[in-house]
């Protein structure tokens, strides 16, 4: 089949308030995303892991935080049991964890900063499939190694319906522990400027 013709690049917002449920799957037997109804299908049997996080982002400082709590993202080399913060600033990345084996912080890139709003220029586009509640959602695949050569990071964004504004919806990447896929389905609650003490409590 023919791949299908790229809309315009999307441009998202410069400040947003996510809050983010996140579908880990629990095997690596799982059929790679975008998936049917926009659910991870589960695969042998094995449930599909759930659990919450939130995101405040403020491109006009070039910073982020994402804060999960109860569970952090499997990116480690041992179950991610524990809450944790990957606080962006000052062209910086730190890691605040309740993990033993990783300790209370550390700087986890360097440098290192959050997507820009017209980071999808240089994504690739994969096409447009409908969420579970009907919504439409438009999916774009970067990255690429030698398991995934197309991209092993999808990105989706949907329209307001008012304003037609893009706004972030979803980001699929794979996980180590366990090995498959994280799916964060992301919900905009404000598209204000977070609190501008946000940065200075989550640095302290």
């Amino acid at each position: 089949a023919a791949a299908p013709t790229p809309p315009p690049v999307p441009r998202l917002p410069v400040f947003y308030q996510i809050n983010m449920t996140n579908y880990v799957t629990s095997s690596g037997e799982h059929p790679r995303p975008p998936w049917a109804d926009d659910v991870p299908p589960p695969a042998h049997a094995e449930p599909v892991r759930r659990f919450g996080a939130t995101t405040l982002y403020d491109w006009t400082r070039m910073a982020m935080v994402e804060k999960y709590d109860g569970t952090c993202i499997g990116i480690f080399d041992h179950p991610p049991l524990f809450s944790c913060t990957f606080l962006n600033v000052h062209n910086r990345t730190w890691l605040i964890s309740e993990s033993p084996r990783l300790g209370p912080c550390c700087k986890f890139g360097d440098p290192w900063h959050p997507p820009s709003p017209d980071f999808l220029k240089v994504a690739d586009f994969v096409g447009e499939y409908k969420a579970a509640d009907g919504r439409r959602l438009q999916y774009w695949q970067y990255g690429g190694d030698e398991q995934f050569p197309g991209g092993n990071f999808l990105y989706a964004v949907q329209f307001d319906k008012q304003s037609g504004a893009a706004l972030p919806a979803r980001f699929v990447f794979p996980t180590i522990m366990p090995l498959g896929w994280t799916a964060q389905q992301l919900d905009v609650v404000s598209l204000d400027a977070p609190p501008a003490d946000t940065w200075r409590a989550a640095a302290r």
